[in-house]
């Protein structure tokens, strides 16, 4: 798998889109990529929204992502230089204000956009390097390469259920962290429930948290696609650091459901994200 998709990272990124629209078919039709569960996620979001409004999006969700995972293939030879020009990024100075006082911060993001290519992308602009916290993944080829992707630039990845002991390593250090935070916590686990997209929902507790824990100011990147291979990242101000754990991960909530509604055709509606209830 390793080998394959470093192959084909070398592919003309026009190539790579002809492959994503060729595979939009299988993936919608035939029989379709978990068909279901997109249906079902957006009626559920969207229950104003009639069924050809919903279909339509769902079709753009499965364009949206089909380009995302080839744009993340073609990651792997792109340059600093060339991140730099698919990407407008706005609100980097209220980040770096912080930075010019040797004060890291916490950067939280959803599945929005191509989420793979906005630390390469955002990070450009910010004077710390940002470490992404991620998931391993159990395929050994695909793990590996990602994580060849996302230590790129001297970002150093911690794997998440290594950030406590991660974060005591390191509370004084000149690095930003970053989250994607809007995956269903497991059973048994302590959670955050908000009311999201019309709808009870279980968050990850661990944004609230760690911002808690170290008080750093938190922002949350809306990244959205402008065009092709092309987007745009805005930084919104969370909390200065004086805010407590569960306002952190309220405001968090309300940013992604925002961004989320702007675009919605760019959220990873394949996700099973509403698995159980609160009980």
């Amino acid at each position: 798998m390793y080998m394959l998709l470093k192959a084909l990272s070398y592919l003309p990124l026009s190539m790579l889109y002809a492959l994503a629209w060729v595979l939009f078919f299988p993936a919608y039709y035939f029989p379709g990529y978990r068909r279901a569960v997109v249906g079902k996620n957006l009626k559920a979001s969207f229950p104003e929204k009639t069924e050809v409004e919903l279909k339509n999006i769902a079709k753009g969700f499965y364009r949206h992502l089909l380009q995302t995972a080839v744009e993340v293939i073609a990651s792997h030879r792109l340059s600093a230089e060339d991140f730099q020009k698919r990407g407008v990024v706005i609100g980097a100075e209220q980040v770096n204000a912080f930075h010019s006082q040797g004060q890291p911060v916490l950067i939280l993001l959803g599945h929005c956009g191509n989420w793979e290519w906005a630390n390469f992308i955002c990070g450009a602009h910010l004077h710390f390097v940002t470490d992404p916290v991620y998931k391993a993944i159990k395929n050994k080829g695909l793990n590996r390469f990602m994580m060849d992707l996302r230590s790129r630039g001297g970002a150093e990845p911690i794997e998440k259920d290594s950030l406590a002991r991660a974060m005591v390593r390191r509370r004084k250090s000149q690095r930003n962290i970053g989250m994607l935070a809007d995956q269903v916590p497991a059973l048994g686990t302590e959670k955050s429930w908000q009311l999201f997209l019309g709808q009870d929902t279980a968050f990850y507790t661990g944004p609230g948290q760690l911002a808690s824990f170290t008080q750093w100011p938190v922002f949350y990147v809306r990244f959205h696609r402008i065009s092709r291979g092309q987007y745009e990242g805005r930084f919104i101000l969370l909390s200065d650091g004086s805010r407590g754990a569960e306002e952190v991960n309220m405001a968090y909530a309300a940013a992604l459901e925002e961004n989320i509604r702007a675009y919605p055709e760019q959220w990873l509606w394949s996700h099973k994200r509403w698995k159980y209830s609160r009980k």
